[in-house]
């Protein structure tokens, strides 16, 4: 019998690894458009406290959010390692800032669980997709539908990226 965790994913699914306060976590490769070092990320008055601010990829300018904040994790300074995840979400880009990240990694169907737990509440939507177990690693790799954390009903109600554009100059510097 598949579980609603099973059909998700093909017999091989790739996800880049990272870490937030020790913790391994996972993201599906296939959301995933670059990742980059933090730099000039211009902060955005009055929006959600995960939302760090604003910064260009390429020619365009991005929300950036902060992944601990946004699942209830002590916010910390940035350091060498931290990065910033590049992710595609319908129509949107998001940059997600991480603690690092380490590599990627497939899993096959075998050794991805559901999630113990449901996360649906008021705030968020699923976005716990399942829980690995990597042939290397001893730890389980807890893993994220990014699509579902930052797009949720919720977070587009709170974070409206047109106004963000409108509040941004040409340079990706708060206006």
């Amino acid at each position: 019998m598949e579980t609603k965790t099973s059909h998700r994913f093909s017999n091989c699914t790739r996800f880049l690894i990272l870490r937030l306060n020790g913790q391994i976590y996972g993201v599906p490769v296939s959301t995933v458009i670059e990742v980059n070092k933090p730099r000039s990320i211009s902060p955005i008055p009055k929006t959600p406290p995960f939302v760090v601010g604003v910064m260009r990829l390429r020619d365009i300018v991005i929300p950036v959010v902060s992944l601990r904040i946004k699942l209830g994790i002590p916010s910390v300074k940035n350091t060498r390692q931290s990065s910033v995840i590049s992710i595609e979400s319908g129509s949107q880009t998001f940059g997600v800032l991480v603690d690092s990240v380490d590599r990627v990694t497939t899993l096959n169907k075998e050794q991805i669980s559901p999630p113990l737990f449901s996360d649906k509440s008021e705030q968020d939507s699923g976005f716990i997709i399942g829980l690995g177990l990597g042939a290397s690693d001893k730890n389980v790799i807890i893993l994220l539908d990014a699509q579902a954390l930052f797009s949720n009903e919720n977070f587009t109600k709170q974070f409206d990226i047109n106004k963000i554009h409108k509040e941004v100059d040409s340079k990706g510097r708060a206006a």
